[in-house]
């Protein structure tokens, strides 16, 4: 029988650190308390390094890199996720340290690199041996044929963000992804042929094409969730609805402004009936109406979203759920109402609502 906490099984020590395993600060704190607690805690501290859970400025982006391949190097295998967001000049020491911190990530599924991945002889990910389900970095400006001999290993790949760049990318790269980001059409129309991608997100894609090119055709009604940014939303459904004949979640980003006919999604909500299979509707867009007098801005808002989300519910019989963005209540951490098809709705957070955004996620 235990009679002090120095006699508990290790076992119940690390039920205790598991109990509070997505909770940082008193993860820290328990290792703080007892060192029976540190290696367990450390496995899921580390396992998570992101912007959100972890914010790094320079400073602090050097002294995590130097940890994890420095002062305890055997942290590395704990990680997970890493988000490294710290933008490198060319020759910049620090892209060694990084690249030493890789490859000792060999547990690493998701990747995000948001810099420039620059030229090395025997390539920026020599010796890295991580399997991916996700990566992204700044394509355009990167080393590309290290990304792409690196990609060509990875047979977990799903999920891919690629920005601006004007290069070819491999047809052999990438084929078994199931979720494409992308900042320019022109890398859609490289990209989605010949590939099985479920989940397309379109962000900073502007101007679209005027038609959709042949190519694609067939792909883009493989999808089942689409993201897209755009300050026109009515003319690019008016383009591309036809052609989403499987898609079940939609998400738009940007400002429903009207286009120079004058038409808009709010003026025009029927335009979602083109999408006869659609479940999730999600409306991060900002809209600038004129306010009836006598009702507050808030009153304003949400009488519009009741009409607009009636007129969906009534006329397109597979909705379930439509999430609408209010601006006004984004510091409040519930910046979203979620619509059901009895017309009730309650604020959710942002994660509730795009949760269900992309088909793969971390």
């Amino acid at each position: 029988m235990a009679t002090s906490f120095n006699d508990l099984p290790q076992e119940l020590c690390n039920d205790i650190v598991r109990f509070f395993k997505y909770d940082r600060k008193s993860l820290v704190q328990l290792c703080l308390a007892s060192i029976r607690f540190v290696d367990e805690a450390q496995s899921y501290l580390y396992a998570q390094l992101t912007r959100n859970t972890m914010p790094l400025n320079s400073a602090r982006s050097s002294k995590l890199l130097s940890t994890l391949t420095v002062h305890n190097p055997s942290l590395a295998k704990y990680v997970k996720t890493f988000c490294y967001d710290i933008r490198l000049l060319k020759h910049d020491p620090v892209y060694k340290v990084l690249r030493r911190a890789l490859c000792l990530m060999v547990n690493i599924t998701w990747l995000e690199i948001n810099t420039k991945i620059p030229y090395s002889p025997q390539g920026f990910f020599h010796g890295c041996t991580f399997q991916l389900k996700h990566f992204r970095c700044q394509f355009a400006s990167s080393d590309r044929k290290a990304i792409y001999k690196m990609l060509s290993r990875q047979r977990s790949l799903q999920s891919v963000y690629i920005d601006n760049f004007d290069g070819d990318f491999p047809s052999k790269c990438c084929r078994k992804i199931k979720r494409l980001v992308v900042e320019d059409w022109r890398n859609v129309v490289q990209i989605l042929p010949g590939r099985s991608i479920f989940a397309l997100e379109l962000l900073h894609v502007e101007p679209f094409f005027d038609s959709i090119p042949p190519s694609i055709t067939t792909q883009l009604g493989d999808l089942t969730h689409l993201t897209f940014k755009t300050e026109t939303p009515y003319d690019f459904l008016e383009t591309v609805a036809p052609y989403l004949i499987r898609l079940t979640m939609l998400r738009i980003i940007g400002r429903d402004d009207e286009t120079p006919s004058g038409m808009s999604i709010g003026e025009d909500p029927e335009i979602l009936y083109k999408l006869s299979n659609l479940k999730i509707f999600v409306w991060s867009l900002e809209i600038d109406y004129d306010l009836n007098s006598g009702l507050t801005e808030a009153d304003e808002l949400y009488q519009l979203f009741w009409d607009l989300v009636k007129v969906w519910f009534q006329g397109m019989p597979k909705l379930e759920a439509v999430y609408t963005l209010d601006r006004g209540s984004w510091h409040t951490g519930f910046p979203y109402f979620h619509w059901t098809q009895n017309m009730s709705s309650k604020r959710v957070e942002a994660k509730v609502a795009l949760g269900r955004k992309s088909l793969y996620t971390k």
